[in-house]
């Protein structure tokens, strides 16, 4: 099938239109592992979770539209926005468009 790309990203982008905009279109920072996201105050042989975890969920607390919230939480957002973007510039009506690119553009702006 050579319209599976397309199937794919029209789905994609019904997922992200039935999600909730929240007015933030900025990409949200990605922090990388480092020695410095541990909590020193805890001992690692006590509670190594504690040890590892405190300083994340202390500086990313759960969204009020989430029921969880962990480490990839915010790679999610980041990817959302992502898509977001690319979907709207799909959607503008600009010359040069291919087929395919006019195709999402206007199932996005439906």
């Amino acid at each position: 099938m050579r319209y599976w790309p397309l199937l794919a990203l029209l789905g994609l982008a019904s997922l992200l239109s039935a999600q909730q905009k929240d007015g933030s279109d900025q990409l949200p920072t990605l922090e990388h592992m480092s020695a410095g996201q541990v909590d020193p105050q805890v001992d690692p042989c006590t509670d190594f979770y504690q040890y590892t975890c405190n300083k994340f969920f202390a500086a990313n607390p759960i969204p009020a539209d989430q029921s969880g919230w962990g480490v990839a939480g915010p790679l999610l957002k980041w990817n959302q926005v992502v898509m977001r973007q690319a979907l709207e510039a799909a959607a503008a009506k600009k010359t040069g468009r291919t087929a395919v690119e006019q195709k999402i553009g206007d199932y996005w702006s439906s």
